[in-house]
């Protein structure tokens, strides 16, 4: 079973951009609308109004784009979550806005609200949190809530 990560922001830039700076920074091939990597498959979207009120319910925000990763646990585990962080960071730095990286669409995972991003210390597991000294950003490790549960 695939594990699902989204990265909900408020944003201006479309999703074909955001798949274009996620493709160039992290070396990921195009297939269609779509890009594949080892152990990982990236969509992005916009978000109607329903999906958007619930975000704004939950954090105060309404998000605009919403980047969705499919990491398969069996293979290539720690690259899927490395380009999880990756992707997720480097969208962060290129775009102001508040934003909410999911896991399973209801686990706080991380948040960046009001310039302010913060990882939720339980969400990552060690393997994966000697990526975060990579983050060029300022942040803390923390409990976050996770209001959507």
């Amino acid at each position: 079973m695939a594990l699902s990560y989204e990265l909900e922001m408020k944003t201006e830039i479309s999703p074909i951009q955001a798949l274009c700076i996620i493709a160039d920074k992290c070396g990921l091939e195009w297939q269609q609308d779509t890009l594949r990597g080892p152990g990982i498959l990236v969509k992005a979207d916009t978000l109607d109004d329903l999906e958007q009120s619930v975000t704004y319910a939950a954090f105060g925000f309404r998000p605009t784009l919403a980047v969705g990763f499919r990491i398969d646990p069996n293979q290539d585990y720690e690259l899927g979550m490395g380009t999880v962080l990756r992707s997720t960071t480097i969208l962060l730095q290129q775009v102001v806005g508040d934003a909410v990286l999911l896991f399973d669409y209801e686990i706080v995972v991380a948040t960046r609200i009001g310039n302010q991003l913060a990882f939720n210390k339980h969400e990552w597991d060690m393997s994966i949190a000697s990526l975060l000294p990579e983050m060029t950003a300022p942040y803390e490790l923390r409990d976050l809530p996770s209001p959507l549960l």
